[in-house]
């Protein structure tokens, strides 16, 4: 029974981390209309993410996590969480340029796949749930390369001299 209860603590911690996700994404649609198409998009691959936890693992609808904490031994989860988080709070106050939202995407997509790499894939016995996590870590990597490939297109270095 422990184990699986680790199981729903691992499933609970990465519904949030996807939550959060997805509320920086729609912060940075909301801050930068420009490219606010590919940050709609990313909110809502985060949100189906969690929508397909819960589903997948028959708990229903996505939960409020107002309460939720993610356990100590889960400290990449927790890292990214607090990482999204403060990002949140810098967009809310509108101190995020354009590059440095680039920069802040791509290390939150990273730190994310390190959270499926030792969280969860690392420390998840039970088959059905790595599968899960393993499609979610596919999906993320896609993500991060789509980010980059955007953020390649803009010059700034250029920008930064004028």
């Amino acid at each position: 029974m422990e184990k699986k209860n680790g199981s729903v603590e691992r499933i609970r911690s990465c519904m949030l981390m996807e939550s959060a996700c997805a509320a920086v994404f729609h912060l940075l649609a909301l801050n930068f209309p420009r490219e606010s198409e590919l940050w709609n998009q990313m909110a809502m691959d985060e949100e189906a993410h969690a929508e397909f936890i819960a589903k997948g693992m028959n708990f229903g609808d996505p939960e409020n996590f107002a309460d939720f904490r993610v356990a100590p031994e889960l400290k990449h989860i927790r890292q990214t969480v607090e990482y999204a988080n403060e990002f949140k709070k810098m967009l809310a106050k509108d101190r995020v340029s354009v590059k440095e939202a680039f920069e802040m995407v791509v290390r939150l997509l990273q730190m994310k796949n390190e959270c499926y790499l030792n969280d969860l894939l690392g420390k998840e016995k039970e088959e059905r749930v790595k599968k899960v996590f393993q499609r979610l870590s596919e999906i993320d990597r896609s993500g991060l390369q789509l980010v980059e490939t955007v953020m390649s297109r803009y010059d700034f270095q250029k920008k930064k001299e004028e």
